[in-house]
């Protein structure tokens, strides 16, 4: 009952502020997966059968506020499929060892974008050509368990050119049609512990509604002020669990 409690508590909380921030916070549901002992194929794999919840009530509240972009959506969403595709099929390929090292790269390589990039611009700018490049790396790594998803917001942020809340919220609708297809090709694998699963799928449903509407009632600048927690909470834990 401990170790449902400490699951249901993590994915509530990285509902909550990866609702605002749009990613990120997913690295706290699988800090807590692997703290209570379940190898790391199998914390990855259940950290996406639970974000489920966290899609649904999102995404309700940012089409409320308005904040789709309609045109930039379908390269968007296929985009994400593809990648979502390859970095499932990586979860379930390779080894728990080299999994985890490309945990700590991966989550390197944001912490360094993301300190480069101080502030995300709060007004729509021309994208640029590699932007369909950048988005896709990002996503293939949210998807293979080794990234998250402040990585790809902030791909559409500074290469697609879009307001931080557009982005966030192109990013949660991409990734909520891919995270079905991750959970239809993890379904039987093994890999999935429902036990887990199912608890995260709640606390996420109750995270997201409150946070999205944090968001959106705070703004633009506060979706960037939660992504620079975000990454300065990730800065943390890579010093303090990954020295």
């Amino acid at each position: 009952m401990l170790d449902i409690a400490i699951v249901t508590a993590a994915g509530f909380l990285a509902a909550l502020v990866g609702s605002m921030s749009g990613g990120g916070a997913g690295i706290i549901q699988l800090a807590a997966l692997l703290y209570i002992g379940l190898p790391v194929n199998s914390a990855v794999a259940t950290h996406i059968f639970g974000d489920a919840g966290f899609y649904p009530p999102a995404l309700r509240n940012l089409r409320r506020a308005k904040q789709f972009k309609k045109r930039a959506l379908p390269p968007i969403v296929v985009l994400n499929l593809l990648a979502t595709a390859a970095g499932t099929f990586l979860i379930i390929r390779v080894s728990e060892d080299l999994l985890t090292k490309l945990i700590i790269a991966s989550l390197v390589i944001v912490l360094l974008f993301v300190i480069r990039k101080k502030e995300a611009p709060v007004t729509e700018r021309r994208p640029k050509r590699a932007w369909p490049w950048v988005y896709s790396a990002a996503r293939f790594a949210a998807a293979g368990g080794f990234g998250n998803n402040l990585l790809a917001v902030s791909a559409l942020i500074y290469f697609r050119g879009l307001t931080a809340l557009q982005a966030v919220a192109a990013a949660l609708l991409a990734n909520g049609l891919s995270s079905l297809l991750a959970i239809g090709m993890l379904l039987f694998s093994g890999l999935i512990d429902f036990r887990f699963g199912i608890a995260l799928l709640l606390a996420n449903m109750i995270g997201a509604q409150i946070g999205s509407r944090l968001a959106v009632k705070g703004g633009n600048n506060f979706v960037r002020r939660a992504m620079a927690a975000m990454a300065t909470a990730m800065i943390i834990y890579l010093l303090v669990f990954n020295a």
